[in-house]
């Protein structure tokens, strides 16, 4: 085994887990720190041998980050410690260096045991168990209240509700230094923009996740494009519109391969595909499932396509509406590419009427709010932006889901969540060798959100893969086009 100090492991492609050390419940309470060495006085026991892997995820919905530790236990660990709840995982992982491109990088991180499932009895002397863990934000979440107003942009209101009862304390290293990479040590939630609109908010006794959840609904630009607030394992909180996330460039130009014929095989063949490095811009899926193709009937249903909004002015008895028409607003909200899935061309019939996607949607929304709530005329409140938000969220969080897969391809850390990636998709037909490039499916292919990714170390294997799921809510090519 390689140490994490600098040194790379045996291979540039292995991903090393260290020192997974667990304290226990009582231990990290009275001695939140403890850098007293390994031992039963000091409750912290290296649990590194018994830990066959650790998956983490992470997704653009997910706040707060968990997952599993599995465990082959020969030692009695789960009844002598005893494993309970709320101890504290810390463990490193090592990545080695491939090329300039492609260093080494080490991370430390922490996270503490939720509940200790599916044991079971492999011989008379060993137990194999889950320990679902989350990080600390998790306990700090539940043990907490707020019931308190607040007043500014709703990315400034985020941070003081993360700042004041979601952030722990960084947690000791094995040296005794502060780990700054602790999942709950993060100093802020990171963005590099700013929500539109100013408001004075009532939380009214709501845990400090719900606030943040509730608070996400509401945040847009200022061209009414939704904020996502996820959470990742290597970068912390993160603040970001759709149009940030649909405009950003696939991770290093990646593109992944759905199937084995269809990676390219020489350099001329990459450059072909304007690719530059077929060592590490050109990825084979180790598994691929399609698990949604354009559920147009449920986004009827849910009003993506046209939907009526009424806003109701309680105290000045003004009402607003809004009639949203997906087919007029296309071309102005942010997409990742220019066609629709849905055609404009085809109608719905009765012997009475004609439907076509969009206004037509029998489904009415009111809102309502109060525009005497406050004194200063500045602030809004509530319900009274929701004809600039709900409708354009509804759509892009709903055709988002128009196309997803899920993929499993070997880890890299700058796979996460709320980036995007290249996917080469093929059509279902078959084809002769030196026409391979023609089952390319056009339509389908390109750029796709990264909207989920599971994290697993494989500790015996010095395996690091990931799971991910990818979406893509527009086609390359319009229906008339032929594929």
């Amino acid at each position: 085994m390689a140490s994490v100090d600098g040194a790379a492991v045996n291979s540039p492609v292995e991903t090393e887990v260290t020192e997974v050390i667990l304290t226990a419940a009582h231990k990290v309470h009275l001695d939140p720190n403890n850098t007293a060495p390994l031992g039963k006085e000091s409750g912290k026991i290296d649990i590194t041998d018994m830990v066959v892997a650790i998956d983490i995820n992470e997704g653009i919905d997910i706040r707060i980050l968990s997952g599993d530790v599995l465990i082959t236990d020969a030692v009695g660990a789960l009844a002598g410690l005893p494993i309970v709840g709320q101890e504290r995982i810390t463990f490193k992982i090592h990545k080695g260096q491939i090329d300039a491109a492609h260093k080494q990088w080490t991370r430390e991180l922490t996270f503490y045991v939720r509940a200790v499932e599916n044991v079971s009895r492999e011989n008379d002397f060993t137990l194999s168990y889950q320990l679902r863990i989350v990080e600390e934000a998790y306990f700090l979440n539940a043990l907490t209240q707020i019931s308190q107003s607040y007043t500014g942009t709703i990315s400034s209101i985020m941070n003081e509700v993360f700042d004041e009862f979601l952030k722990g304390q960084p947690v000791q290293g094995s040296s005794g230094s502060a780990s700054p990479v602790a999942p709950s040590g993060f100093e802020k939630i990171t963005s590099e923009e700013e929500t539109s609109g100013k408001f004075k908010i009532i939380i009214p006794n709501w845990s400090p996740y719900h606030a943040l959840k509730w608070l996400t609904q509401r945040a847009r630009t200022e061209a009414n494009e939704p904020f996502y607030l996820y959470n990742t394992l290597l970068d912390g909180m993160i603040l970001k519109s759709s149009r940030a996330i649909f405009d950003s460039v696939p991770i290093n130009d990646r593109t992944l391969y759905t199937q084995k014929e269809h990676v390219p095989q020489t350099k001329n063949d990459v450059q072909r595909g304007n690719a530059k490095d077929i060592v590490h811009t050109v990825d084979m899926a180790f598994f691929f499932k399609m698990l949604e193709t354009t559920p147009i009937p449920s986004h009827i249903l849910n009003g993506v396509y046209g939907s009526h909004y009424k806003l109701l002015d309680t105290a000045n008895k003004v009402v607003d509406e809004k009639i949203w028409n997906y087919k007029e607003e296309f071309d102005a909200l942010p997409k990742l590419s220019k066609f629709k899935v849905n055609s404009d061309d085809v109608k719905y019939s009765t012997d009475a009427n004609e439907f076509q996607l969009g206004p037509s949607v029998a489904a009415e929304k009111v809102y309502a709010y109060s525009g005497n709530s406050f004194e200063s005329s500045g602030n809004m409140s509530y319900n009274e932006d929701t004809l600039n938000n709900v409708p354009f969220r509804k759509a892009i969080d709903g055709t988002l889901g128009n196309y997803a897969y899920k993929i499993g391809i070997p880890g890299d850390k700058e796979i996460q969540a709320g980036k995007t990636i290249n996917l080469y998709l093929n059509k279902n037909e078959m084809a002769q060798t030196d026409e391979v490039e023609k089952t390319k499916d056009e339509r389908k292919s390109g750029k796709h959100v990264i909207t989920l990714v599971k994290h697993r170390f494989h500790l015996p294997k010095l395996q690091y893969t990931q799971m991910i799921e990818v979406n893509r809510e527009t086609m390359e090519r319009d229906h008339k086009d032929e594929n």
